[in-house]
């Protein structure tokens, strides 16, 4: 399994983004083996509010969203997705969504599709260790 980052939902609703065309690529076929992150979602939202778009941008952004990304091709989180992040965080310094998407990737063994360097680091260091996932 695949699980999609923050970077690529941004590229997708930016036409003028690198990463755009690849990010349509992306979406174009999500399903059980190539989802999007629930923390990938709540950062959208989260940033789109910082960065000061207004309540019908946000909305409007939202709606085309649906559009490309099915409910069950949303990879949610989970409690034990969370205790892991919270190691991760701590050993590893990554930021809190960072976290919690590396964490996903870690718990179910699945590849970060993301360009984030912390991301990608943190996931090939935990392949060769188990300790993360263990209870």
């Amino acid at each position: 399994m695949e699980v999609i980052d923050t970077v690529y939902l941004v590229a997708f609703l930016n036409p003028d983004d690198p990463r755009h065309k690849e990010a349509v690529e992306l979406f174009s076929d999500l399903g059980a083996s190539k989802r999007v992150s629930q923390a990938a979602l709540i950062e959208l939202d989260l940033l789109m509010k910082t960065r000061g778009f207004t309540l019908d941008e946000r909305r409007n952004a939202w709606l085309v969203l649906t559009r490309v990304i099915p409910e069950n091709a949303v990879e949610p989180l989970a409690p034990r997705d969370f205790a892991v992040a919270v190691e991760l965080h701590e050993s590893e310094g990554l930021d809190y969504f960072d976290a919690l998407v590396a964490a996903q990737c870690v718990v179910r063994n699945a590849k970060p599709v993301t360009t984030d360097a912390a991301i990608l680091k943190t996931f090939e260091k935990s392949s060769t260790s188990s300790r993360l996932t263990r209870n």
